[in-house]
């Protein structure tokens, strides 16, 4: 149990995960902003703040910056095409992924 505190406390990472999962079921809606976060780094999430359906031991280790290089083509152009929702990525609305930024920060060169 101490991996996963790296600076939360067990509290906190309830206050994390009643947050995210508050933001998650907000409906999409025309003009609203949405994010794509890969789904590896949104599993491991998952895995350190003890959300349901997560029962690899590996995944409780803390997520480290949110990471979507995989989202991108090779040379980090641009998307990759023909991505599949919640096996490549899952979409987060805006107060979610401020909120995982905010806490977890990004990786070096992405927004």
């Amino acid at each position: 149990m101490a991996g996963r505190d790296n600076g939360f406390g067990k509290y906190q990472l309830q206050l994390l995960r009643t947050d995210l999962e508050k933001h998650l079921e907000k409906p999409l809606k025309k003009g609203d902003n949405w994010f794509l976060i890969d789904m590896t780094w949104y599993k491991q999430l998952r895995g350190y703040l003890g959300m349901e359906g997560i029962f690899d031991r590996n995944m409780s280790e803390h997520p480290g910056p949110v990471d979507n290089r995989s989202l991108f083509k090779y040379d980090g152009s641009d998307i990759r095409e023909h991505m599949i929702d919640e096996m490549d990525y899952i979409l987060l609305p805006e107060e979610a992924w401020k909120l995982l930024v905010d806490r977890f920060g990004i990786q070096n060169g992405q927004e």
